[in-house]
Parts: structure tokens; sequence; C-alpha cells
């Protein structure tokens, strides 16, 4: 006799669908256009206000293969916070998210928001994420936010604690102020495009990356601090610090560039913490141009060294060495603790090769039935590099040589004086 047809919800909140002009109550099954005392979501024209609001559950099925959400919007979605609210989306099966919408979502309000999510804290499907205000505690078993296009924050205070990025950018993901916090067992902030930012705190400690760019990574302003246990920075383009206060750490290299670093802010500190050999404080494939002074700092056992360096002249260098540990080289070939170079090889091992061989342990150099010329130590702590001085002055270096044996000593002075002419 009849068809029915239902409306479809623009939202769902804790499985409960909404409509314009809804009040949803803490714990109700459903809503009412009546508005309640405290503690209710309203929604009207794209726009859900939580006014000390709270849900826990697995949320709403909106994707047979994307699973749950606990707040989920199938258009734009603006979430405007008032007071304290809480969301935890859990479950003992199923990993659903938090906040997700199928276009873009923005955070605002002067309000607090306390996120728990077995997946994505906050996730679009096509659109950004951007947090205009408001303070966000976000926990999550993935990533923090995760934007199928761009990831904003533009002003607030955002804390993150995650088991994967801190924030995840399909597009581009731009830090541009406030305050944001990210305790990351992956990267810090993954972008598909660049990675921009210009404004606000931001501190970072990841189990991978600090920052992690397809594209670029640009510092225009801001305070930054970064420890991460990978690269401080990667881009697959180039690294930019134009402006603002960054000191960065990373566990194998500070800054990783596969094009060029560049360098235009005097508030740079850049540490590498790593052990590896092949790890340094800043690496650029395409070279460096610093246009500012840039202190590098490396950890005990780091190699620090700058592949190219050129500055803003457009003169160039083939390394800048900022060691921290004694660098024993023979033969032009350095060596570090624990290291063996046998006569006739370009390159050291860890393993004893038997005879003709240097040996360098708790620096000393030990010498068995080898010759090979020149021989030099160096040692620098953590050192201010200016260009100027580099380029103009020259850098002095200094060393000692001594033996264990008797009639060594012509070729300890030998390599003086090849030393002391390479170094006039």
């Amino acid at each position: 006799d009849y068809i029915s047809v239902s409306e479809i919800a623009d939202i769902w909140v804790d499985d409960v669908p909404m409509y314009d002009g809804d009040y949803l109550k803490d714990d109700a099954v459903e809503t009412t256009k009546t508005k309640p005392a405290d503690n209710y979501a309203y929604y009207n024209n794209g726009v859900l206000t939580l006014h000390n609001f709270s849900c826990e559950g697995i949320g709403h099925l909106y994707d047979n293969k994307n699973g749950y959400a606990a707040i989920y919007a199938v258009d734009v979605l603006e979430i405007v916070l008032e007071g304290t609210s809480t969301v935890v989306a859990t479950h003992n099966t199923y990993d659903p998210h938090g906040i997700t919408g199928a276009d873009s979502v923005t955070i605002s309000g002067d309000g607090t928001l306390k996120l728990q999510a077995d997946k994505y804290g906050i996730s679009s499907v096509s659109g950004n994420v951007t947090v205009e205000s408001g303070t966000l505690n976000v926990t999550a078993g993935s990533d923090g936010i995760h934007s199928a296009a761009g990831a904003v924050i533009d002003n607030g205070t955002v804390t993150f604690k995650v088991d994967g990025n801190g924030i995840y950018s399909g597009t581009a993901a731009a830090i541009n102020g406030g305050t944001v916090v990210i305790d990351a067992k992956a990267d810090g902030i993954h972008s598909v495009g660049d990675a921009t930012i210009s404004g606000g705190t931001l501190d970072i400690i990841a189990k991978g990356n600090g920052i992690y760019s397809n594209n670029n990574a640009t510092i225009e302003d801001g305070n930054m601090t970064i420890k991460a246990a990978k690269d401080g920075v990667y881009a697959g383009s180039e690294v930019t610090f134009i402006g603002g206060n960054a000191s960065v750490t990373g566990g194998q290299n500070g800054l990783n560039a596969v094009s060029t670093v560049n360098i235009n802010s005097s508030g740079l500190v850049v540490k590498s913490d790593s052990a590896v050999r092949d790890a340094y404080c800043a690496i650029a494939s395409g070279g460096f141009k610093l246009g500012k002074d840039l202190t590098l700092r490396a950890s005990e056992e780091t190699n620090g060294i700058l592949d190219k360096y050129v500055d803003e002249n457009r003169n160039s260098y083939d390394y800048i060495k900022v060691e921290k540990t004694p660098v024993i080289w023979v033969g032009g070939i350095g060596l570090y603790e624990g290291d063996y170079l046998k006569q006739g090889t370009s390159s050291a091992t860890a393993t004893n090769p038997g005879d003709n061989y240097a040996y360098y342990s708790n620096n000393k150099l030990t010498l068995i039935n080898y010759s090979n010329s020149p021989v030099w130590y160096q040692m620098e702590a953590d050192i201010l590099f200016k260009y100027e001085d580099y380029r103009e002055n020259g850098t002095g270096i200094s060393a000692k040589i001594t033996s264990d044996k008797a009639g060594t000593n012509v070729v300890a002075a030998t390599a003086w004086s090849e030393l002391a002419a390479a170094t006039a």
C-alpha cells in the first residue's frame, strides 16, 4: 500500500543518528529537540557542538571496509568544543576511529576534548583535517590525525600520544600556531607532500622520524624541539630553515635531504645521537646553502660529516667535520673505536686481519707491520660553525703522534712534516 522512505542522517554520534536541531544527552539512545541542562551534543547545519559531552563504545559502522567511528559525518563537519568532553572509541575485536568525516573535519572552540581511539584519533576520508582552536588530548592506537588530504593546526593546544604517526597528511601538513606536543611510535609528522612549520611551539618525541616529508620540509618560524629515533627532519626534496628556533636530534641523521639543506636561521641546533658509522648531523645529496651560523653536535661515536657544503657566495667545500670523539686518519681513511685497517685496503673492519694492519682503540693507534702515510689525529668538541671563519681563515689541525716501539720516531716525524705542509 505504501513505501516508507527514511531520511539519511547527516551524522552519527555514539551510533545515534542526528539531524538538524537535534540534541543528544550523555548515554542516550535517541535524540531530542529539547536542550538539556548540561552534558549534551547538539547538531545543526553541519556544526556539532560538544558541551561537556561524553560517550564510549564502538560507534557507528560507516563502511564495511574502513570500520567504525565514535563520531562520523557523511559530509563536511565542524566540531565546536564547550567545556570538557570525552570521546572513547574502543572495542575488543574491531579498531574504531574517534572522529571521522567523509569530507573535511574542523575543530574549534575554547573547550577541551579528551579523545581515545583504538585506531585513528581524527580522520578524513577525502578532505582536510584542521584544528583552529581548543585543547585536544589525543590517544590513539594508530595515527593521531590521519587526513586523506591536508592536515593543519592553526592554533590551540594539541597533545598526541599515539602508536602510529602523530600527524599523517595525504597532501601537505602545516603547523601555523598553537602548541603541539607529539609522542609517537612512528613519525611525529608524516606528509606525502610538503611539511611546513610557520609558527607556534612544536615538541616531538618519535620512534620514527621527527618530521618526514616526501617533498619539502620548511621551518619558517616558531619554536621546535625534535628528538627522533631515526632522522630528525627528512625531506624527499629540500630541508629549509628560514626563521624561528629549533633543536633537532636524530638517532640516525639530524637533517636528511635528498636535494639540498638551506639554512637561513641562526636559531638552529642539530645533533645526531647515532653510533652508526654512516649517520650524520646533516646530510644532503644536493649540497648545503648556509646563510647563517649553524650549530652541529655529534654524539660520542657519530661521524658527523657534511658531505657537501655551499655557502651563500657559492663557495663550495668537499666536507666539514663536526666530531666529538677522537678520530684517527690513516692514509686518508678514518678509524673509529675498535676499527682495523688492513694494509692495501680502502675501508676499515671490526675483524682482526692477523697481520699488516693498523688498529685504533681507546685513543691509541697500534701499527702491526704496517706502512702507509700520512697518519694524523684530530679531536673536536661541540662547535659553532661559522662559514666566514672557515672560508677566510681556515681551520687548524693539531696532532700528537707517539709510539711504544723504538725506532719508529722517523715515521712520526715524516707524518708531522706531511701534516704541517697540508695545513700550512
